[in-house]
């Protein structure tokens, strides 16, 4: 029975298709439509970002290597064990989140090079600040940590929500109860943590605050109008006048449709104004509206500014919703200047018969507009689209369904030669089918997660245990019938009675060998087998076990540099008609 199990196993073990797991990496998509997987890109390092997992919403950190395996996961936030007890007194253990949000990279590194952000818990009400050390290994508390910060907040009811870091990291806003909040003076993050924070009144009725990463502007809405708040010139002389970028936007919309993005220079800004036109279905009562996304160019002269229209005309995304209070649009999250004097703006389109794509579209200083689909298997209209320029480049992450799972993807924008690089997409492996492979093969389902070295290991120890288990099976079946001759040998000899005493003990001493090496080796197989066990049991309990790995999906197996194709296109909006060019990505 032994030896036929063990067979079993080695062929499994050996067979190609099985055995050649594809480097590619899986987000199983448990919790559809509960939140976005949405991710903010750290302005330091383009290749480290934070995001949400659908699978648990949780919020992760991760950082994308361009060579290797490629995804690393690099800490897990806002994740606790909860022990609960049901109705006839179990205890059990569950993990939960504390709906974790608004996450914010702090733009510098410290004295250490370490990069701190923050971020809310939506359940708790706190605001969270954290760090991970500049080796990104987190296999300590001192390499990375977080801790909710102690607030002294003023009397009334209010969530605390979107906490955003100054440029040089001395100081962050945030809003509750309506008004944004400032919190100054902070000579060093750690500072946060030891002591109780004592935030002024920055600015009254405000929603929505961005600041821009030159510190010198706060955009931010109020009933309805986009203001922009000159946080440069209030230090300088403490003035305190709003310049209004756009007025009477719907005042009983949602605004985070509306809310103001700066560019990665602080030259630009972005947002949305929603048309709604009635249905002439009254029975379907459906509402028919566009988005308009309007980019605004800072003017400054001296002292004074203002901004001017960048693209010749608002450009217009189409949607459809049954309900006019929840609308729900495309999200632009940032927009970005390259060498090339383009500002690009990334956003998914809320048209439900279009399965809600990513669209990129850049627009040039002579106003010409650029657009293209980078992703038309989205399915998810209320995802986020992070944009982060790094010298010549610039990294765009974004999320799309592919054969039902939820992935990530990384593309890359290269200003210099205008190419577009075909993204990268990585999956988050379900727990259930790494175990499901690992059931079928040790360390199968480690290689499904991209854990290669584990992997392969594991998956050398089962064969070499099973290879031995076999050896010293067989070893033993040949020791049982040596013992078998020689014990045979001796009932002839003593049949005879022509053997000598000399012949007897020889016929004998092999024979008691022959049953030592019988024993010796059933106990090696049984040794090999148990560890083969131990093996098999340990693959099982890694394989579901640990933080969630991400396994590598490149489309051929290579990075396809694809070209821009300049075909000149005439767009219309309204009764201004201005020209395009749409991109098209050759070889995705």
């Amino acid at each position: 029975m032994k030896i036929i199990l063990s067979n079993i196993i080695i062929i499994l073990l050996f067979i190609p298709e099985l055995s050649s797991a594809r480097q590619a990496v899986s987000l199983q998509n448990q919790t559809e439509g509960e939140r976005e997987v949405k991710a903010v890109i750290n302005p330091s390092n383009v290749n480290l970002f934070s995001y949400v997992a659908e699978r648990d919403n949780a919020l992760n950190l991760g950082y994308f290597q361009t060579s290797g395996n490629g995804f690393i996961p690099v800490m897990s936030l806002c994740r606790y064990t909860e022990t609960v007890r049901d109705d006839i007194g179990r205890e059990e253990e569950i993990i939960t989140n504390k709906n974790c949000d608004d996450f914010n990279w702090r733009p510098v590194l410290d004295e250490n090079g370490r990069y701190w952000f923050l971020f809310t818990s939506r359940s708790e009400n706190r605001i969270y600040a954290g760090y991970v050390g500049k080796s990104l290994d987190c296999s300590t508390a001192e390499a990375c940590n977080y801790f909710p910060l102690t607030i002294s907040l003023p009397r009334g009811d209010g969530s605390l929500l979107r906490p955003q870091w100054a440029a040089d990291g001395t100081a962050f806003i945030f809003e509750f109860g309506g008004n944004v909040f400032k919190v100054s003076g902070i000579l060093s993050p750690e500072m946060m943590q030891e002591q109780e924070l004592l935030p002024i009144l920055f600015i009254e009725n405000a929603a929505y605050p961005n600041w821009s990463h030159n510190q010198e502007f706060i955009a931010f809405e109020r009933d309805g109008d986009i203001l922009v708040f000159n946080y440069g010139l209030f230090l300088r002389d403490k003035s305190q006048d709003l310049y209004s970028v756009n007025q009477n936007l719907p005042a009983d919309r949602a605004f985070e449709k509306s809310r103001p993005f700066w560019s990665s220079d602080g030259a630009h800004l972005s947002y949305f104004v929603p048309e709604i036109t009635q249905s002439h279905n009254a029975s379907e009562q459906e509402d028919n509206f566009s988005w308009n996304i309007l980019i605004r160019s800072l003017i400054t002269e001296g002292e004074d500014f203002g901004f001017r229209p960048l693209n010749r005309e608002r450009f217009q995304v189409r949607g459809v919703s049954r309900a006019r209070d929840t609308l729900t649009g495309p999200m632009v999250v940032n927009f970005l200047t390259g060498e090339d004097e383009r500002v690009f703006t990334g956003f998914v389109n809320n048209d439900p018969d279009n399965n809600f794509p990513v669209i990129l579209r850049s627009i040039r200083a002579d106003g010409r507009q650029l657009s293209t689909t980078i992703s038309d298997r989205n399915h998810f209209n209320n995802d986020y689209v992070a944009m982060m320029p790094s010298e010549n480049t610039i990294r765009f992450i974004y999320s799309s369904q592919m054969d039902g799972e939820l992935n990530l993807n990384f593309a890359t924008w290269e200003s210099q030669d205008h190419s577009f690089t075909a993204p990268y997409t990585f999956q988050n492996v379900g727990q259930r089918d790494a175990l499901i492979r690992s059931a079928l093969i040790p360390g199968y389902g480690q290689l499904f997660k991209g854990q290669q070295i584990k992997g392969y290991s594991l998956m050398a120890g089962a064969a070499v245990l099973t290879g031995a288990g076999i050896y010293f099976g067989l070893e033993a079946k040949n020791a049982l019938d040596e013992y078998q001759r020689q014990l045979d040998a001796f009932r002839d000899l003593l049949v005879g009675n022509e053997a000598t005493s000399a012949e007897l003990m020889d016929v004998r001493r092999k024979r008691d060998l022959a049953l030592d090496d019988q024993k010796r080796f059933n106990n090696l197989q049984t040794l090999s087998l148990t560890l083969l066990a131990a093996v098999y049991v340990y693959n099982l309990f890694d394989a579901q076990q640990g933080f969630p790995i991400y396994r590598r999906v490149s489309r051929e197996g290579v990075k396809n540099r694809v070209t821009l194709n300049a075909d000149l296109l005439t767009s219309q909006s309204g009764s201004v008609i201005y020209p395009g060019v749409q991109i098209t990505l050759n070889g995705l």
